[in-house]
């Protein structure tokens, strides 16, 4: 049974002794599961009266509160934008990552990843210790999806969606896997329909609970198609790989969800953006649909923006075409920040 999320507030920890910078506070969030305790910052600008506060949502993956992609700290870069931007920030580590405790996101499920955002609103909408105004979730990618669902928790004002999914995760799941599938397959009209098929199954195997055995087969058939016979791929480790990602706690509860009643349910302020460039959420499977979902609710004030050249993670380096990312090179695209500091605030003060 989930805690009221006033004791959650209540029994939230606040402590300002170490923070390396003056505006930052490390903050310990207990959450519904009582062997999950988060850790974050609370990034606080100086001198601003009751600042809007963006919770920082990290995508798929055992994240830490930076969320560090590429060797880039995507989160700490945007928090200190907002910042300079009077915009209060609180970004946490992942369960099971960094400071958090608990079982690790990859061993849990997207639901279980929004309880433990709806305790963080409970603690930022409930803490006394630090004034701050009107409060919002900027998600990244799952974390949009997350985002989406606490879109109309109490205290909750404005919510910033960054490549969010907007259909369900199988058929995410499958249109990301089959792209690579049909260009290897390309002039193999029959093949390429057959692979499909195969992911579709392996994404409902899953679904349904299937043990390794079945996925293991799907997998042998989807490999030889490709051209890599059932020998190879087991000498390798691809089809214990493939089977084994299937059967794990979070693929399962990923393929399973969709985000579309949450979408359906957005109200006042909503920014989605996605870059043109992004494989794994593309603009083309996802953003008109959530244009369509939002329209359909008839709450939502959405702005929808498409950044050029950007991929999924919005990040860039000079030289490189979009997507290309090498480690210690990369930067949050400009444009991005930019986006998100005027629409905030000109959304959330």
């Amino acid at each position: 049974m989930r805690r009221p999320l006033s004791f959650l507030a209540a029994a939230a920890l606040l402590s300002l002794a170490c923070a390396a910078h003056a505006a930052e506070h490390e903050v310990t969030i207990p959450t519904a599961d009582p062997a999950v305790t988060l850790a974050g910052t609370l990034q606080v600008p100086d001198g601003v009266d009751r600042p809007p506060v963006a919770i920082l949502v990290t995508g798929t993956g055992n994240h830490i509160r930076d969320q560090v992609i590429s060797g880039l700290p995507m989160f700490k870069v945007l928090a200190d934008r907002l910042e300079a931007d009077g915009i209060a920030s609180l970004r946490v580590d992942s369960r099971g990552s960094g400071g958090s405790t608990g079982p690790k996101a990859f061993e849990s499920t997207t639901l279980d990843r929004i309880e433990d955002m709806r305790a963080v609103v409970g603690y930022l909408r409930g803490t006394p210790a630090v004034e701050v105004g009107r409060i919002g979730l900027v998600g990244h990618s799952e974390g949009a999806m997350i985002a989406a669902e606490l879109a109309r928790e109490p205290g909750v004002s404005w919510v910033v969606l960054m490549a969010p999914p907007a259909r369900a995760g199988r058929v995410v799941w499958v249109e990301q896997q089959a792209a690579p599938a049909e260009a290897e397959l390309e002039g193999r009209p029959d093949a390429q329909a057959r692979a499909r098929a195969l992911l579709e199954q392996a994404a409902a195997q899953s679904i349904a609970g299937a043990g390794r055995d079945a996925l293991e087969r799907t997998a042998v058939e989807l490999f030889g198609l490709v051209g890599v016979d059932e020998d190879t791929a087991r000498a390798d480790g691809s089809i214990d790989q493939f089977a084994g990602r299937m059967v794990d706690p979070w693929m399962r509860g990923f393929l399973a969800y969709d985000p579309q009643p949450a979408l359906r349910r957005l109200r006042g302020p909503v920014l989605a953006v996605y870059g043109t460039h992004d494989r794994f959420t593309a603009p083309a499977q996802n953003a008109g649909r959530l244009v369509e979902l939002a329209s359909e609710g008839r709450e939502a004030d959405l702005t929808l923006r498409l950044l050029p050249r950007q991929d999924h993670f919005f990040l860039e380096s000079e030289g490189r075409e979009p997507g290309e990312h090498k480690r210690g090179e990369m930067s949050l695209a400009p444009a991005l920040s930019t986006l998100l500091v005027e629409w905030i605030g000109a959304n959330a003060r």
